[in-house]
């Protein structure tokens, strides 16, 4: 594949044949890895600084060479005069020598001298280990003596004595509260590090020669003195041994056939690597105690070592070279660039040279991505809380808190306009991909307002003011609409004045807090908080799909499944995620809205083609999301809180935006032609390439690493899955699908299916397909990478394929359906949608009659997309496949008998028109024949018989377009092109010739002509059984017609002969009377004795057997179409599809794939027909109290106003009653007080007043 002139792979252009290059250089990947350096001096010893800047490299001379870690550029440290045994980190700048001139020398990295020398040991020292932390140095050597010095004061604090030989190895355990020693008394013996005493030891089998020490964060129980880890031995003995330091158990590992010559530890000591005297690297897991993979390097190796970060490995080999390893992706990050102390927010220039940012300083900053240098454009009064560019990069817009929005332009560098609609917080802005329009949304906590502008006048357009708050806001790729969310929905709003809200779209993401536009389709992405991500066509306002990016309990789907009896238990795992997550895979696979996790998203982006979204969570990290295989690809741990994820597409970079800084990423997904990016689960990628060039090699036997199924490689989404499919390895294929191994199609849509397909080989395919069936219980999505190679599956026919459809139509839980209601049609008709989400509207009646009883519905949806216009070449090319295909069980699959049964209905007018016309030619050909004996009175008839003979030969012709080989397996096809050329014989022959010749052509068209109008019986149901039987007979006549005719002609020559004894018979007459007698139709009147004879034994076997044994053929062909009724009557459909689809030429290309939706009643749900008698008497009992239940919920919905009116009236009452009540004790209370005063009156004697 030539790349093209930007250096980027043409995707679109990778068949399945070019393969084998792209793993090619997968296999030249490891070696591109791999760097070599000519020292040309003996390597004795190997350090990495702390910080790894620096390589060490003391030689047999007394030099020690440093080196940059990058560069290779080097100076040395001169001393020692001699070997330099090894070498010790003290501390990030320092370092410790020491060698076979008895002393140990300390190094200044930074000022490049020599700061201090020890003096002390006898011999030569082997081993030297320091701890900064217990301010110690450890050394030992050619004696049985180990030398501990003050770092500090730099003098010998104690000398310990244990072993029993020269001491070859010295190790500090973590947090240095420990330090090993091992010699050649084959002991290993840990001391404290606090008072310098023996602790413990340990006795091995051989003498050490390699020892190091893998800590594990876990404490053990004695009193944290000793941290639980472990120690790593290479023997003399060839063996590899892990000791528990605690309990002094020890660990065998394999593989080592050799002498160990290096041993170091990699990724905080998970992994060790051991070099043997073979050339090989050995990598061994030591938490698991697990071998892993080999490489084969050019010499063996002498030392080791591996730099802090894990990202580079150096081995020190015998032939003077260093070999630097790259174990990781390289990432290509940059320094942080601090721009603002906290960021609001950020967006990339459409160069990708610069980045805009506003922060909580009030200040806009311009930003050189290369130099990090910040120009600060502006310092405003309010706070800027959001920004964004136009397409062109010359208009710059930012919203602020109060309200107002600023447009600059950014060639001048000025403010242009301020835009002040908004009475709210301004949360979001805007520009239409054209540039002619401008969006803001504003919002606070309890209402939001929408305002578009337009750019020529800076006008608005449009203002709305919304109930609820806000969210985000943008242009439709085709800038025609306006989307904006608020919390659980979007709301689409024309751009046209006189235009209303469009719709208002309701997905699966909640608390929705971004949007962003797919340019390169006319979708939307929408982000919610609660972890799912949906996208939409805006063309049809449907949801495409979502995704569910919050994957915590994805260890709950690797549960193993070696056991069929386990999978029962991982389905129920499954739905219980679903239950709990809200996974939507596919909008009618669960229909759960999701809960909030707690793992929330915190930004999103999408891929400039659209083909990858990338999600930023509260984990710091990176997800890369496949829209076009709906699953996740890999992910990017960064360390940092994601709030904004910003896509250079010019430059393939990713920038990550944080509170108070950003970085720079390599865009793996943005690929060259000779570049590659591998995601895994671990950061050493190099492990895999390794595995990868054993299996491609076929050089690995060994157990099955899980990891592999994480790894996929970048650009073209390669996994380990497809080499095995390309390679046919059955064995590691299982494996992997067993450890759920991401089932991906590359960037031009080859699967491992489609590798199977290629490779012919049934056993790999039959595993495949049995595997995606059950792949499709966690991963619906699945079809959608299959699809387009359902043809080749029908022609192989593998066992699995009945399987594979039956999961393809599965029933949508989508929660807002209604569960009871009428059909609009009475068998249920397919609805073809982009989306997988069920509008009822299409299938059920809104309004219903008094005599119309209500059923349970069942909704479907297909899982994969399917091209219903009848012509559609991709439809009919399905369908010959399918009339192929040996599985019958297929026919039944509810997906493909809803395919069929929804063309039939379609296509069934054409084939009663086609009938009527095939009617009118027999009509006219029988008159023609009844007026053979008027002699001209024919010549109309003869001539429209010739015209309509023309008319279905063309019809023929359209038939043939789809492929002469399938047309010939049709035996009608064969009547047809019989009659049409014995037409176009006879139109030459009666005129010219007639005669005897005439007449029996005219009655061969007559037989080939009605016979013909037989197959139009298939259009009905009640005939196409028969026709079925009668086509069925024929064919299982045939060796039986061969016995028969062998019969009659050995009768036929015995005739013959013995009739020259009484009345001599030619051939013919003998052949005539053969055949005769097997219709009882006997003429021996002058039969010869040896004549019976023969007629005895003729009316015997002929007559009596042979027809018997036709009965007996017939009735066994009878017992087979009966039993495989309902899958010869589709079978019978899709051939008469097939027929008339053929002859829609114009259509080959017309239409789009869709999927399938269906309503039926249950009665007629095909699942609920392959239940038992029990379970369907269990679901007509629960059908019924359903039923019931929602014909109650009806009563009481109808009568609640009856009710409330009721409540309402006595609630009236009961109010006016207390006004009565009140009314009465007021009057008593006032009679009550002028009797009171009365009485007074009276008590004062003042008659008079009373009076």
């Amino acid at each position: 594949m030539e790349p093209n002139p930007a250096g980027y792979i043409e995707l679109q252009n990778f068949p399945t044949g070019q393969l084998n290059n792209f793993l090619t250089q997968v296999l030249r990947e490891f070696d591109k890895r791999v760097d070599t350096f000519n020292l040309n001096l003996d390597i004795i010893s190997l350090l990495l600084t702390t910080d790894n800047k620096f390589l060490l490299v003391g030689t047999a001379d007394g030099l020690i060479q440093v080196y940059q870690t990058q560069s290779m550029e080097n100076f040395p440290f001169q001393g020692h005069k001699g070997k330099v045994n090894c070498l010790s980190n003290v501390g990030i700048d320092k370092i410790a020598s020491a060698g076979e001139d008895r002393s140990i020398i300390l190094w200044d990295l930074d000022a490049k001298e020599k700061i201090a020398q020890l003096s002390g040991p006898s011999a030569a020292i082997k081993a030297l280990a320091a701890s900064t932390q217990r301010n110690l140095i450890v050394a030992g050597g050619l004696e049985d003596i180990i030398y501990v010095y003050d770092l500090e004061t730099r003098k010998l604090k104690k000398e310990l004595r244990h072993h029993k030989g020269y001491i070859r190895e010295i190790c500090f355990a973590k947090d240095d509260n420990v330090f090993i020693t091992a010699g050649t008394d084959m002991k290993i013996v840990i001391w404290n590090s606090e008072g310098l005493e023996f602790h413990m030891e340990i006795i091995q089998e051989a003498k050490i020669n390699y020892m190091i020490y893998c800590p594990y964060t876990e404490k053990s129980n004695i009193g944290d003195i000793i941290d639980k880890g472990v120690l790593v031995t290479g023997g003399e003995d060839k063996i590899v041994r892990l000791w528990n330091i605690v309990s002094g158990e020890k660990t065998l590992l394999p593989k080592h056939k050799s002498q160990i010559t290096a041993m170091c530890h990699i990724e905080n000591s998970r992994y060790i690597i051991t070099g043997s005297a073979k050339g090989k690297l050995y990598l061994y897991n030591t938490q698991e105690a697990r071998y892993e993979t080999e490489f084969k390097l050019p010499s063996p190796p002498k030392v080791a070592a591996c730099s802090p970060d894990g990202k580079y490995l150096f081995i020190g080999e015998s032939d003077k070279t260093i070999r630097r390893i790259r174990l990781v992706e390289e990432l290509q990050r940059k320094e942080r660039i601090v721009i603002h102390e906290e960021i609001n927010a950020a967006i990339i220039s459409s160069d990708g040279k610069s980045i805009f940012t506003v922060g909580e300083d009030l200040i806009v900053k311009q930003t050189d991505v290369e130099t990090g240098v910040s120009e600060n454009l502006r310092k405003f009064e309010g706070s800027p809380k959001c920004l964004t560019i136009n397409g062109t990069g010359t208009l710059m817009a930012v919203g602020f808190q109060f309200s107002n929005v600023k447009l600059w332009d950014l060639k001048i560098k000025k403010e242009i306009q301020s835009l002040s609609e908004h009475t709210l917080p301004v949360v979001s802005v805007d520009f239409s991909k054209d540039g002619q329009k401008f969006a803001s949304a504003a919002s606070d906590y309890e209402k939001g307002e929408v305002a578009i502008y337009d750019l020529n006048t800076y006008n608005p357009i449009k203002t709305l003011s919304v109930a609820q708050p806000v969210k985000s806001i943008c242009f439709s790729p085709d800038s025609t609409t306006v989307i904006y969310a608020t919390e659980n929905e979007l709301h689409v709003l024309a751009v046209n004045i006189q235009e209303s809200e469009r719709a208002v779209l309701k997905g699966f993401a909640q608390q929705i807090y971004t949007l962003k536009p797919n340019y390169f389709t006319n979708h939307i992405v929408s982000v919610g908080g609660n972890g799912m991500i949906d996208i939409w066509n805006l063309n049809f306002n449907t949801l495409i799909t979502s995704f569910n990016c919050v994957q915590d309990e994805e260890e709950e789907l690797k549960a193993d499944d070696e056991n069929e009896e386990n999978e029962e238990r991982r389905h129920k795992i499954f739905h219980e995620r679903q239950e709990r997550q809200g996974s939507w895979i596919g909008a009618a696979a669960t229909g759960r809205r999701p809960a909030p996790k707690v793992s929330k998203l915190l930004s999103c982006s999408i891929s400039e083609d659209g083909e990858y979204l990338l999600v930023g969570t509260q984990k710091d990290e990176i997800q890369f999301w496949s829209t076009t295989d709906k699953i996740l690809i890999g992910t990017i741990k960064v360390n940092l809180r994601p709030k904004q994820i910003l896509l250079d597409n010019i430059n393939g970079k990713i920038y990550v935006v944080s509170t108070n800084e950003i970085i720079r990423l390599r865009n793996p997904v943005k690929a060259k032609a000779n570049d590659l990016y591998i995601f895994g689960p671990s950061i050493y990628s190099m492990l895999f390439t390794s595995y990868f060039k054993l299996f491609m090699e076929n050089e690995y036997d060994g157990e099955y690493p899980s990891h592999l199924n994480e790894w996929v490689i970048l650009p073209w989404r390669i996994n380990i899955l497809h080499l095995f499919a390309y390679t046919v390895n059955l064995k590691y294929a299982n494996l992997a699908f067993k450890g759920r191994c991401k089932f991906l199609s590359t960037t031009s849509g080859v699967t491992p299916l489609t590798l199977a397909l290629d490779s012919k080989n049934k056993e790999l395919i039959d595993l495949v397909i049995k595997k995606i069936a059950k792949y499709t219980k966690v991963d619906w999505h699945i079809f959608t990478r299959i699809e387009v190679e359902l043809p080749r599956l029908n022609e192989l026919a593998t066992p699995n394929l009945s399987t594979l459809y039956n999961a393809a139509f599965q029933r949508s839980k989508q929660p807002d359906l209604e569960q009871f209601g009428v059909l609009k049609t009475k068998e249920g008709h397919p609805f073809s949608s982009n989306s997988y989400h069920i509008d009822c509207k299409n299938f059920i009646k809104t309004t219903l009659s008094s005599k119309e009883n209500e059923q349970f519905l069942i909704y479907r949806v297909s899982s994969f997309k399917f091209n219903m216009t009848l012509g559609n070449l991709e439809g009919i090319k399905f369908l010959t496949t399918l009339i192929a295909c040996e599985d019958q069980d297929v026919y039944t699959a509810p997906i493909i008998s809803t395919i069929i049964k929804s063309k039939w209905k379609t296509i069934r007018p054409l084939m009663l028109v086609h009938a009527a016309f095939y009617i009118l030619f027999l009509f006219i050909l029988g008159y023609y024949s009844l007026m053979q004996t008027s002699p001209g009175q024919d010549t109309v008839l003869f001539v429209s018989i010739i015209v309509l003979n023309f008319i279905l030969f063309f019809y023929e012709c359209f038939q043939i377009t789809i492929g002469i080989k399938q047309y010939l397996q049709d035996f009608w096809n064969w009547l047809d092109m019989a009659r049409i050329l014995l037409i176009f014989a006879y139109s030459f022959i009666e005129p010219f010739v007639g005669g005897e010749l005439s007449t029996t052509m005219l009655a061969l068209i007559l037989l080939a002509s009605f016979q013909r109008g037989i197959g139009f019986f298939r259009v009905f149901k009640q005939t196409r059984y028969m026709i079925r039987m009668l086509t069925e007979i024929l064919h299982d006549m045939i060796p039986f017609a061969v016995v028969l005719a062998f019969s009659v002609l050995a009768f036929t020559l015995m005739f013959q002969v013995l009739s020259g004894l009484s009345e001599e018979k030619t051939f013919s007459e003998a052949l005539i009377h053969s055949f005769l007698l097997l219709f009882g139709a006997f003429d021996y009147g002058n039969y010869s004795g040896a004549e019976w004879s023969c007629f005895y034994v003729a009316t015997i076997v002929n007559p009596l057997m042979m027809f018997n044994l036709l009965v007996a053929i017939m009735g066994e062909t009878y017992g087979r179409v009966q039993e495989d009724m309902v899958v010869a009557d589709i079978q019978s459909m899709v051939a008469m599809i097939i027929e008339y689809e053929a002859i829609l030429f114009w259509r080959r290309h017309s239409g789009t794939p869709m999927h399938l939706q269906l309503c039926t009643s249950s009665e007629d749900d095909s699942d609920s027909k392959s239940t038992t008698t029990l379970e369907k008497q269990g679901q007509i009992l629960l059908k019924d109290i359903l039923l019931l239940q929602n014909r109650l919920d009806k009563v009481i919905k109808d009568n609640q106003t009856s009710y409330d009116g009721m409540n309402r009236r006595i609630g009236e009452i009961v109010k006016q009653g207390n006004s009565n009540l009140q009314k009465v004790e007021d009057k008593q209370n006032e009679f009550k007080k002028q009797v009171y005063e009365k009485i007074e009156l009276i008590k004062s004697k003042k008659f008079p007043e009373v009076l």
